[in-house]
């Protein structure tokens, strides 16, 4: 099979715009000082797998590549792909001032989390504190997880 001129020039323009929302998303972690530990191939893996390769972008509804509790650089086992509107999650969003995922059991003596995943309210158990809820809350997003519940 051969290759036109017309069809490598179109792959090189996909490659480059790709490359180019690498480097903008590196550039952003650097101005906020945010570390990038992150190669442009591990990059576009991480995408791949997540299966959210084109919703990617910026905005509540676009997905977007997220720090585990908002710590650390972004790097290999310390990202995951989520919602944008669920990346700032670490900041309480509800009146109670616990993070999304979170709520008080109904005993008021733990923390309770939970995440919709394909539409399904997935319970990922009670824990002693409202920051142990939500790391609980924020490994539901990791593709291993993902792939214990598919």
């Amino acid at each position: 099979m051969n290759i036109t001129a017309a069809q490598k020039r179109r792959v090189r323009s996909a490659l480059g715009a790709v490359r180019k929302d690498f480097t903008s998303q590196r550039v952003r972690a650097k101005r906020r000082g945010i570390g990038w530990e992150l190669s442009f191939e591990q990059w576009c893996t991480i995408w791949q797998s997540s299966g959210h390769w084109e919703g990617r972008g910026r905005g509540g509804n676009a997905y977007c590549m997220s720090r585990m509790g908002d710590v650390g650089p972004y790097a290999i086992g310390n990202v995951f792909i989520a919602i944008g509107r669920e990346n700032s999650s670490d900041t309480p969003k509800k009146k109670s001032g616990l993070p999304i995922g979170v709520m008080k059991s109904f005993n008021r003596k733990s923390f309770r989390a939970s995440r919709r995943i394909n539409g399904k309210r997935i319970d990922l158990g009670s824990h002693r504190t409202p920051d142990l809820a939500h790391a609980a809350y924020l490994r539901a997003a990791s593709p291993i997880f993902l792939k214990s519940v598919s």
